[in-house]
This record gives structure tokens, C-alpha cells and sequence, in this order.
């Protein structure tokens, strides 16, 4: 019996990604957050010195949506702090956080491909409208998904989680698993 995709993933302990889907009939989209996680090769050399987390946007299609034609974000330390931010303070929240990446940045292809995150919290409402803008050589795509205090709740916990992923600060060999310091009483495990 062949194993399932989800299986060997598990088995290579690649973190699965988490998705929101709406509104396959509407006008929203869903969302997609992966982990790529830092990690060390055999020789105890760095292969990947820093992971990342992967942003996937895809707008609906008649009954599914078009990943195909997707936006992806490569977040770094920062869009995960800004993200974490918007989702938890009120404040930040109700006035957007915005995110902005310029590929070119620094040289003559500066400007040509421009990708924006916006988060956002009407103050009549209790859901946060994440808008993901790409600009790909004059030619503009955007993808809007409505998320949940839920959802938000568990985009800011696997955000956090990720974060000694991405910079292994963990031993990720063991599942990410932190073990507590000898003649400790345990209170300082934590699993990723």
C-alpha cells in the first residue's frame, strides 16, 4: 500500500499547511500558510540557515479556487510580527497593518512586482479582512478573505510556534520538542 501525500509529509515531519477557505461562490478567496523550516544536514552544516513561512492566496473559481494562478508571500521575521500584531492588538487591527514587498527592490527591476498585505478590523464587525495585492508588470490581482477571531486565533498561534522553527531555536529533529533543563520540575517544556 502506497502512503497518502499527508502521511509521508508526517512522516518527514514537514509541518502540513493550514488553509481558510470562503466563499467558493462569492467574491472571497482562501488562504494557505506553510512552513518551511530551518534545518541542519547530516555534516551538522547548515543547509538552510533561516526558514520562512509561505503565504498562499488563491481567488475562487466556479467550484473550487484558482491555486494555479495564485499570490505567494514569502514572510519573514518581521511580516510575522506585523501579522501577530494585527490580529492581536485592537488598535493596529482597526487602523490595518499593512505589509509591503517590492521584488526589485535596490534595482532597475525596482517597482515591476509589488505585493501588499493588508490586514483590517471593521469596528461594527469582529472579523478581520486580509487583502493580498500582487502588481506583476502593470498587471494587478487581489485576493480578499474574511478571517474569524477563530481563525485569527489559530494563524497567531501557528505563527508564534514558527517563529524558533524558522531560526532553529529548537531541535527540530525531535518533533520540536524543547525538553526542560535537568532538576527543573518540567515547566518549561513546550512542544512545537
Amino acid at each position: 500500500m502506497n502512503p497518502s501525500f499527508k502521511e509521508k509529509r508526517r512522516a518527514n515531519k514537514d509541518p502540513l499547511p493550514y488553509t481558510i477557505y470562503k466563499g467558493i461562490k462569492g467574491k472571497f478567496g482562501a488562504v494557505r500558510f506553510s512552513l518551511k523550516k530551518a534545518y541542519t544536514d547530516r555534516r551538522g552544516e547548515s543547509s538552510k540557515e533561516e526558514g520562512c513561512v509561505f503565504l498562499d492566496t488563491a481567488n475562487p473559481k466556479v467550484s473550487s479556487y484558482d491555486w494555479v494562478n495564485k499570490i505567494t508571500v514569502k514572510l519573514d521575521l518581521s511580516d510575522i510580527g506585523k501579522i501577530i500584531h494585527a490580529f492581536r492588538s485592537r488598535v493596529a487591527s482597526e487602523k490595518g497593518v499593512n505589509i509591503y514587498h517590492d521584488k526589485g527592490k535596490g534595482t532597475t527591476k525596482e517597482g515591476q512586482e509589488i505585493k501588499t498585505i493588508n490586514i483590517y478590523r471593521s469596528p461594527e464587525m469582529d472579523n478581520f479582512l486580509l487583502t493580498i495585492k500582487e502588481n506583476k508588470f502593470g498587471k494587478e490581482q487581489v485576493v480578499k478573505t474574511p478571517i474569524s477571531p477563530a481563525e485569527a486565533l489559530v494563524i497567531v498561534e501557528l505563527l508564534q510556534t514558527a517563529i524558533p522553527l524558522v531560526l532553529q531555536w529548537c531541535d527540530s529533529g525531535k518533533g520540536g520538542v524543547i525538553e526542560s533543563p535537568e532538576g527543573t520540575d518540567g515547566n518549561y517544556s513546550r512542544q512545537w
